[in-house]
C-alpha cells in the first residue's frame, strides 16, 4: 500500500503584540575564536517602546529606545582557524521531489525604523591586539588600537535603516 501524503496547510504567521521591553543587567557576548573577534555588551538598564513588529517581513518599528550606561567592548585578537578535517563521503538517497518553492522561505532584508534613541553615559573600549599587542603610545596621545571612551551621550530622532538605504 502507498501511504497518502498529508495535505500541506499554509503556515500561520507568528504574531507578537509587544508594547514595551524593559531591560535590566543584560549581558551579550559574541566570541568568534577562529576570526579572533570578541564583542561584549553589558546593559545595566534600558527601555524599548515598540510601535510594530512584523517578524515575517523582518520589519521593526520602534517608538523609543533608551539605554543607560551601556558598556561595549570589542577586541580583535589573533585569528585561530579551526583545523581542517577531511570531508566525509556522503551518500544521498533520492526521494520523490517536493515543491521547494513552498518549503524554502526567502529571508527578507532587515528594515528598522526608530523614532527616538537616547543613550546616556555610555562606555566603549576597542582593543586591536592584532596590530598592537599592548598600548605603546603615551596616555595623552590617542591610540586608535586601544581606545577607551566614556561619558558617551547620543540622541537620535527619526532613524531608518534598510540594506539599501539609511537615514537619520
Amino acid at each position: 500500500k502507498k501511504k497518502k501524503k498529508k495535505a500541506k496547510t499554509a503556515s500561520k504567521p507568528f504574531l507578537l503584540d509587544i508594547d514595551a521591553v524593559y531591560l535590566t543587567n543584560v549581558h551579550f557576548i559574541k566570541q568568534d575564536i577562529p576570526k579572533g573577534q570578541l564583542i561584549d555588551v553589558l546593559l545595566p538598564r534600558g527601555k524599548i517602546l515598540v510601535d510594530e513588529l512584523l517578524l515575517d517581513d523582518n520589519q521593526f518599528r520602534l517608538k523609543e529606545v533608551e539605554l543607560s550606561r551601556p558598556i561595549v567592548r570589542i577586541a580583535e585578537n589573533e585569528r585561530m582557524p579551526l583545523p581542517k578535517e577531511p570531508k566525509p563521503t556522503l551518500i544521498v538517497l533520492k526521494e520523490e521531489q517536493s515543491d521547494t518553492k513552498d518549503s524554502a522561505k526567502t529571508k527578507k532584508p532587515l528594515q528598522l525604523e526608530l523614532a527616538r534613541l537616547r543613550l546616556t553615559n555610555g562606555i566603549f573600549y576597542l582593543d586591536n591586539y592584532r596590530k598592537a599587542p599592548e598600548r605603546v603610545k603615551p596616555l595623552d596621545v590617542v591610540d586608535f588600537e586601544h581606545l577607551a571612551l566614556d561619558e558617551i551621550t547620543l540622541a537620535i530622532d527619526s532613524f531608518a535603516y534598510s540594506p539599501d538605504n539609511y537615514s537619520g
